[in-house]
């Protein structure tokens, strides 16, 4: 989440900061965390991303989406599921029946009523054969087969399930569970009769809340994790980070999370990491970004700090590689804490596509994972990415370049403000309000 926590009322969400100042106004039928600098929102029906600041990245077109992982996002519009990138465009086409996210370079998809595993070109590595698939995590993936069986596979879909003697089996469910996996479900739009606010269906269960309160339910509506945490993320790789409300302080208001513990628990609801950080994210690849002290770092799934509780800030790790920042300098490190570009910047974002863009004496560049650099930019500043384009600034002026470097639009306005947004800026040019299309075109102007 980065600092930022969604927040409900009257059946609306929105954003708060570490300090419970409202980032992000209570406008949103629906929000996810913050994943991989983006924010997926639902309003009025329909699904789009929001960046860190609020602002519209990718317009509200789809009728459902999932949350950023691994630089793709699932989504789906007319019945059929696909995927998208960070810059809005459909890089593996909606033709799915169902579309779960990116896991260790696959992702669970359904196609004439069967679940199989996809590559990230939309090739099928293990062909559509199973009741249902979940995750991979650590090279292994749970799935159900036709006849209620679970097993786990690897990814070439070989069987890794074994009892004591050694011999691959699957795990039988009991009648009662497989009668209850075949049960009509009820769907997120009739549980919002019930909850204020209702996150969408991961691996079967879902974050709810009332009055304040968080907890899950399964696919049936039934309330199987109780509603008594300030904030609940959804299930990642078996675990959910919680939060309560620290006890030392009565005083301390909810709401702010400075006045919240976090920890996590499994899918029975038993605290597995206890309560014990001031923030704790979603587990990505068998690590999870926490914060104790005022200091980031990485945990595994026994709560052993992979990577030490050290930086002043740190990004989610995204192309295998993490942001952190000690002493105002930013660098990356890889998923053993080892630091493979030093912290000599002055800003960072995250790997996209192979490169990341860096900051240093106000001047920018992308570099690749090896710190070599792929694209020197002449601007002193830049801004994050809405719908693809960037605000920059050149000898004081303003206009906008692609995530590929390439200027689309000439540095002439005095001002921007905010980035684009449903496909329209808004700058001042020679003193006088204006907004702009996507080419730089005069739209509308005020005096």
């Amino acid at each position: 989440m980065d600092g930022l926590a969604s927040v409900g009322l009257n059946g609306k969400r929105g954003f708060i900061n570490k300090n419970a100042k409202l980032v992000i106004p209570l406008k949103y039928d629906f929000a996810k965390d913050l994943s991989e600098g983006l924010i997926a929102v639902e309003r009025k029906g329909k699904h789009g991303f929001l960046n860190e600041r609020g602002k519209k990245a990718i317009p509200l077109q789809y009728d459902d989406a999932s949350s950023f992982r691994e630089g793709l996002a699932a989504v789906a519009r007319n019945g059929k599921c696909g995927y998208i990138d960070k810059e809005g465009r459909e890089v593996i086409p909606l033709t799915y029946d169902d579309a779960k996210s990116f896991s260790q370079g696959l992702a669970a998809a359904k196609l004439d009523d069967k679940y199989g595993f996809i590559d990230k070109d939309g090739r099928w590595v293990i062909s559509p054969q199973y009741y249902y698939a979940g995750d991979f995590s650590r090279g292994r993936a749970e799935v159900v087969l036709n006849s209620g069986d679970s097993i786990t596979i690897d990814k070439t879909g070989k069987s890794t399930s074994e009892r004591s003697g050694g011999k691959k089996t699957a795990r039988s469910h009991s009648p009662q569970k497989s009668e209850t996996v075949r049960k009509k479900k009820v769907s997120r739009a009739s549980l919002l009769n019930e909850y204020d606010y209702v996150d969408n269906f991961v691996d079967n269960l879902a974050v709810v809340a009332r009055d304040g309160k968080y907890g899950f339910v399964d696919r049936q509506g039934q309330n199987v994790i109780p509603l008594k945490y300030y904030f609940a993320a959804s299930f990642t790789e078996g675990l959910a980070s919680v939060a309560l409300r620290r006890t030392s302080d009565p005083s301390l208001s909810g709401g702010s999370l400075s006045h919240l513990i976090w920890g996590y628990i499994d899918k029975s609801g038993n605290e597995v990491i206890s309560m014990q950080y001031e923030y704790a994210g979603a587990f990505k690849d068998g690590l999870a970004m926490v914060q104790r002290d005022d200091k980031y770092g990485f945990i595994d799934i026994t709560n052993k700090a992979v990577i030490p509780l050290k930086y002043d800030y740190s990004l989610d790790f995204c192309e295998n590689l993490a942001a952190v920042k000690v002493d105002d300098k930013w660098g990356f490190i890889d998923s053993n804490g080892t630091e493979v570009i030093p912290l000599k910047y002055d800003n960072a974002r995250s790997f996209h596509e192979g490169r990341a863009l860096v900051g240093s004496n106000s001047t920018w560049r992308f570099i690749d994972p090896n710190d070599q650099e792929v694209l020197a930019l002449k601007y002193d500043f830049v801004d994050i990415f809405c719908e693809g384009l960037a605000a920059v600034r050149f000898e004081e002026k303003f206009g906008f370049i692609n995530s590929r470097g390439e200027e689309v639009i000439a540095p002439v306005f005095d001002k921007v403000y905010d980035g684009f947004e449903e496909g329209v800026a808004t700058v001042v040019l020679d003193g006088r309000y204006c907004t702009i299309d996507k080419e730089g075109k005069e739209v509308r102007s005020s005096e």
